[in-house]
């Protein structure tokens, strides 16, 4: 550690700040990836006949499934077309709607 002793003060500061920033990035890159493993595991599950709620917070009940978009039943006689990717979850029981 001789060599890191002979540098300015200065170098020694970006070296330790650069360290804590790679450290930074392996941690978010190690998040991002289990949340878009659950992402898409929730957006394979996702079936006709389930109440679910979209990013805005719009609750409604799935009528059809394509690839990229869903139709969503938010009122008697109301279905309206949505991006498949904005559906955050699937609500699994009215009392957590109510919440």
């Amino acid at each position: 550690m001789e060599w890191f002793s002979a540098l300015p003060d200065w170098i020694k500061f970006v070296l330790i700040l650069a360290v804590f920033f790679v450290i930074y990035l392996i941690y978010m890159v190690i998040n991002y990836n289990r949340v878009k493993k659950q992402v898409l595991a929730m957006q394979n599950s996702l079936k006709a006949g389930d109440m679910v709620m979209t990013q805005s917070g719009l609750y409604g009940t799935l009528v059809s499934l394509d690839k990229s978009t869903a139709k969503l039943k938010i009122a008697d006689n109301l279905v309206i077309l949505i991006d498949r990717f904005s559906i955050k979850n699937i609500v699994k029981d009215r009392e957590e709607k109510e919440e």
